[in-house]
C-alpha cells in the first residue's frame, strides 16, 4: 500500500472502478435525476491518495436507510445521507422477500423523489414466483406480458434489478433456482440479465454466500472455503452489471478477511470490469454487543485494501441481531468525515 491511507487508498481504487463503469463516472441513470445533491466540499484539505469524484458504490435497503435518517435519537445527518446515498453510485433497494408488485412500485417512486440522483433498486429473491408470497419474479414482471415486459413502460425511476436468490424458506427463492446454482447451471441467471438489459436497465446479482449449498458445506463457517472451491466468483462473468458478495455474517470473526480478500480477488480475476461490492453490517453469529462501530470500519477498510469497489450495507435492527441505530449513524459520520466532508 506504500504510503496511501486506508480511506486515500479506497479513493484510488475507486478510480479505476470509474473507468470501468462508466455509466457510474458520467452519473448515467433516469434522465428526471436533478442535480440537488449536497455539496462535497471538495476544496478541503486533500486526503492521502489524492481526491476522488464521488463516493464509492452504496447498496442500502430503502426502509434501512429511513431508519438512520429518521432516528427518533441522533438520526444521520441529511449531509452525510446526501453523500452516500444521493448519488448515482448509490443502488437503494426496495421489494425483498416477494414484496408485492404495487408496493415496490411505489417505493421505487418514493426513493427517486427523496434521493433523485440515487440509483433506485428493485430486489428479487427468485426469478420465477416467490415462493413464499407467490409474487411475480423476474419473468413475471419483465418477461413476455408482464406488467413491465417488453414494449412496456418501466416504473418511474427504476434503474437496476437485483437478483438476490438465498433460499426457498428464508426469501422465498424457489428450490428449482437454488439447486441449478449449487450446480454450476447459470441459465436462469443469464435469462434474467438478458430480460432486464433488454429493458434498458442496469443488473446486480448478489447471491448468498450459501446459496444452494447441501449439508455441512454450507454450514458456518464451511460455506467460505465450499464458496471459494466452487469458485463462485466467476459468478461475476455472467454479463452482469454489478456483483455483490455476502461477507457479512463472517464480520467481526478471522474469517472475514481471508474470505474477502480471496472472494474478490476471484471475482475481479473473472470480470475485472464489473463492480465486485462486499457485504457488511451484521453477523448474526456473534451476540448482538460484538457488533460495533469500530468493527464495521475494520471490515469496511480490510474490503478496500482488497479492492472493493463498495459495499451492501446490511442495517439490522431487531433483524437477526438487535444491534443499536447508533452504531450504524456513527459509522456513517465518521466516514462522512473522513471522506465527504
Amino acid at each position: 500500500m506504500s504510503n496511501r491511507t486506508i480511506v486515500g487508498s479506497w479513493r484510488w481504487v475507486f478510480v479505476g472502478v470509474l473507468v470501468a463503469a462508466p455509466w457510474i463516472a458520467t452519473g448515467a441513470g433516469p434522465a428526471s435525476h436533478q442535480a440537488v445533491q449536497v455539496p462535497r466540499h471538495m476544496d478541503a484539505a486533500p486526503l492521502a491518495g489524492g481526491q476522488a469524484t464521488a463516493p464509492s458504490m452504496e447498496i442500502i435497503g430503502f426502509s434501512k436507510l429511513k431508519s438512520l435518517t429518521e432516528a427518533t435519537t441522533g438520526p444521520l445527518a441529511p449531509a452525510a445521507a446526501n453523500y452516500f446515498f444521493n448519488q448515482p453510485n448509490a443502488l437503494v433497494v426496495t421489494g425483498a422477500n416477494g414484496k408485492a408488485v404495487a408496493t415496490t412500485v411505489s417505493h421505487l417512486a418514493e426513493i427517486h423523489a427523496d434521493y433523485p440522483l440515487a440509483s433506485p433498486t428493485w430486489l428479487f429473491n427468485s426469478y420465477g414466483a416467490n415462493f413464499l408470497t407467490g409474487s411475480p419474479g423476474i419473468l413475471g414482471v419483465f418477461g413476455p406480458g408482464g406488467p413491465y415486459g417488453p414494449g412496456m413502460p418501466n416504473p418511474p425511476g427504476l434503474s437496476v434489478v437485483q437478483y438476490d436468490p438465498e433460499g426457498q424458506t428464508s426469501n422465498g427463492t424457489p428450490q428449482a433456482e437454488c439447486d441449478a446454482l449449487n450446480a454450476g447451471d447459470m441459465s436462469i441467471v443469464k435469462a434474467a440479465i438478458a430480460l432486464v438489459h433488454a429493458k434498458g436497465l442496469k443488473f446486480l446479482l448478489s447471491p448468498s454466500t450459501d446459496v444452494g449449498m447441501i449439508g455441512n458445506a454450507g454450514s458456518y463457517p464451511n460455506k467460505y472455503t465450499t464458496w471459494i472451491n466452487q469458485d463462485r466468483g466467476a459468478w461475476s462473468a455472467l454479463g452482469e452489471d454489478f456483483y455483490s458478495i455476502q461477507s457479512q455474517q463472517a464480520e467481526g470473526t478471522p474469517y472475514f478477511s481471508t474470505f474477502v480478500s480471496q472472494a474478490i480477488a476471484e471475482s475481479k480475476w473473472a470480470a475485472p470490469q464489473v463492480p465486485v461490492s462486499v457485504g457488511i453490517g451484521i453477523n448474526p453469529h456473534n451476540p448482538p454487543t460484538v457488533i460495533t462501530t469500530p468493527i464495521l470500519m475494520d471490515a469496511y477498510n480490510t474490503a478496500v485494501t482488497d479492492g472493493a469497489a463498495g459495499f451492501w450495507q446490511n442495517v439490522e435492527l431487531g433483524v437477526n441481531a438487535n444491534v443499536p441505530v447508533s452504531v450504524y449513524v456513527d459509522f456513517f459520520t465518521q466516514l462522512y468525515a473522513l471522506t465527504g466532508a
